[in-house]
């Protein structure tokens, strides 16, 4: 590693740098306690900066005639025979390091940082040079301000001199006062009054013109504003005829479905009633047809049966109910009164029907299947 020779290195102290992790302590000046700047022997076990060793070595601090080692050894140093300490130096060169200035991502070695990095970061703060300007920035910032400092001079396109204007050239070529009503002569600054007073005239007769005109749009529209609020009043008139025209529609169409759904609910209770009356009658028809099979099985089929003339215990055997004497047939039992038992269900039949209408519930067969099915 070479050795450094930027001149403004080398006539400053240590290094006042950023170590990134450990280093050996022996790097450190024992002067300024910095980093050792172009580290030089005062004696064989200690370094020194050499800006350091020599100032040390002038001041004059002498014992027994001999100027000590400042580093503790107690030892002699001899200013003639000073000597570079070269791998000090290159351990001191490849130091890790990283930029002072807090928002800068830089990192390397100690040496680039030193000689390149810090003369070129663009995160180190620096002051405007223009007389005035106290204003401070990041270098990066330059091109910006440069454009926008208040106190820079610039060379004037006018009059060719490097100043600065307060209010602005007295050679600059301005527009007329007068440009909006016509006027189209371009003058220096200076001659602004002298040129009102020459054209006074004629800017009177562009006034007038301009008033004149102005004058008569104002006519046409005044006029034009008339048409619009005509056309405006008969819109209101025309919408507020067909808004009233909407809402008769409106309360008519509400007054139509009223009576549509009193209606509905009328017809809808009238079916009803009409289909529970039909069943009514049906169930009825029914009841009337079983009771007189009923009636018919009961007095066309019954028989008695004389033992001693059929010489049998038994009936014969055929699908009817029959009847029989109990001291003719010489049996205990008694005959069975079927007719008062199918009463009795129909009667039951009955009553669960009429309970099935007041709830609601019927759903028109539930009688028939428990007739057909011959309950009892």
């Amino acid at each position: 590693m070479a050795r450094n020779t930027n001149s403004e290195v080398s006539s400053s102290l240590g290094y006042d740098v950023h170590v990134v992790g450990e280093y050996s302590p022996q790097l450190n000046c024992g002067i300024c306690t910095l980093i050792i700047n172009n580290a030089t022997h005062g004696c064989k076990n200690h370094a020194f900066c050499k800006v350091c060793i020599v100032k040390y070595i002038e001041c004059g601090i002498k014992t027994n005639g001999n100027v000590i080692c400042p580093g503790g050894c107690a030892k002699a140093i001899d200013a003639t025979k000073l000597e570079p300490n070269i791998f000090a130096d290159r351990m001191v060169n490849t130091l890790p390091t990283k930029c002072s200035n807090s928002e800068c991502p830089w990192r390397g070695d100690l040496l680039d940082l030193v000689q390149v990095h810090r003369n070129n970061c663009d995160y180190q703060t620096i002051q405007c040079n223009n007389k005035g300007c106290n204003v401070k920035y990041l270098k990066r910032e330059l091109i910006q301000h440069d454009k926008e400092c208040l106190f820079k001079l610039l060379q004037c396109e006018y009059c060719h001199c490097k100043n600065k204007h307060l209010v602005g050239c007295l050679n600059e070529h301005v527009d007329c006062i007068y440009l909006d009503i016509g006027c189209q002569i371009k003058i220096s600054r200076s001659s602004v009054i002298e040129h009102q007073y020459e054209h006074q005239s004629e800017h009177m007769r562009l006034l007038y013109q301009n008033f004149t005109h102005c004058k008569k749009e104002l006519s046409t529209s005044n006029s034009e504003n008339a048409t619009l609020k005509k056309k405006f009043e008969d819109l209101e008139i025309k919408s507020n005829e067909e808004i009233s025209y909407l809402k008769q529609e409106v309360k008519s169409i509400r007054t139509e479905f009223e009576e549509f759904k009193k209606e509905s609910v009328r017809s809808i209770e009238e079916i009803k009633t009409t289909e529970s009356e039909k069943e009514n009658v049906t169930l009825m028809r029914k009841m009337k047809t079983s009771d007189n099979k009923e009636e018919k099985e009961t007095s066309g089929y019954h028989h008695l049966y004389d033992s001693d003339r059929l010489n049998t215990s038994s009936p014969p055997k055929s699908g009817y109910h029959h009847l029989y004497d109990s001291d003719r047939l010489n049996t205990s039992s008694p005959p069975k009164n079927n007719q008062k038992k199918r009463n009795d269900c129909w009667s039951k039949q009955v009553e669960q029907f009429e309970r099935q209408l007041k709830d609601g519930r019927w759903n028109g067969r539930s009688w028939d299947e428990n007739n057909d099915k011959g309950e009892t």
